[in-house]
C-alpha cells in the first residue's frame, strides 16, 4: 500500500506559521496542533488530504522545550473531526532538518494518547512532523487487533495553483541511481532537488 499525505497550500502555510513560529524567533521550542484530513484512496494507495488546521487555544497545550497536548484540546479536535466526517491529524515540529523520525516520547504520545481516541472518527490517525527547514514527514497509526501499528508514508505533497512540492521518505522511496543519460540534469539542478521541487511561478 502506497501511503502519503497531501496539503493544500493554505493549510500548509497555516500549519508552518504556527509550528515553526518559535524557531523563527531563534527559540528552541517545539509546538503542536491538530488538523482535519479526508481520504483519497486507490486500489493500492491511501492519501490523507489535509485542508483545515485546528490551532490550539490558550491552555490547550504546554510549551517546555518539547510541547504537550492537553486532553481538552484532543477532545475538541476529535469532536470537530466527527462533525466534519473527517479524520484527525496530529502535527508537531522538531528542531532538526529533513524527514523526521520519532523519539520514544513521540511514539508514546501518538500511539497511546492520541491514536486510540482518534479512532472515534472511523479513520486512522495521521501523524506529521515538520523540521526547521520546513520539510514534512508523515505516518498513519492503524489499529491491528488490540494494538496500534505505525505505517510510514512514502511522501508528503503540497499542491497549490502556482506551486507543487514533494517531501520524500528516502527509506521508502530511495533516490534512483545516477545514470549517464541524466548527467546534465544532475549537474545543473543537483542531487537534492528531487526532494523539494516547487513548480515555476507564473509571470
Amino acid at each position: 500500500m502506497n501511503l502519503e499525505a497531501a496539503f493544500t497550500t493554505a493549510a500548509e502555510n497555516s500549519a508552518k506559521e504556527h509550528l515553526l513560529q518559535h524557531y523563527a524567533q531563534n527559540r528552541q521550542q517545539e509546538d503542536l496542533c491538530f488538523a482535519l484530513w479526508r481520504p483519497s484512496a486507490g486500489q493500492n494507495r491511501l492519501t490523507a488530504l489535509i485542508d483545515e488546521i485546528i490551532l490550539p487555544r490558550d491552555g490547550e497545550r504546554g510549551l517546555h522545550g518539547n510541547a504537550s497536548c492537553q486532553p481538552i484540546y484532543l477532545t475538541r479536535a476529535i469532536k470537530l473531526a466527527q462533525e466534519s466526517q473527517a479524520g484527525l491529524a496530529f502535527m508537531h515540529s522538531h528542531p532538526t532538518r529533513g524527514w523526521q523520525g520519532m523519539s520514544h516520547t513521540d511514539i508514546e504520545t501518538e500511539r497511546d494518547f492520541i491514536a486510540y481516541p482518534a479512532g472515534a472518527t472511523n479513520q486512522p490517525l495521521a501523524g506529521l512532523t515538520v523540521g526547521t527547514d520546513g520539510y514534512w514527514s508523515a505516518r498513519f497509526w492503524k489499529r491491528q487487533e488490540r494494538r496500534m501499528r505505525l505505517y510510514w508514508c512514502h511522501k508528503v505533497r503540497v499542491a497549490g495553483q502556482k506551486s507543487y512540492s514533494i517531501y520524500f521518505n528516502d527509506d521508502a522511496c530511495p533516490a534512483p541511481p545516477r545514470q549517464k543519460i541524466l548527467k546534465r540534469t544532475f549537474d545543473t539542478w543537483g542531487q537534492d532537488s528531487r526532494t523539494h521541487t516547487p513548480a515555476p511561478k507564473s509571470a
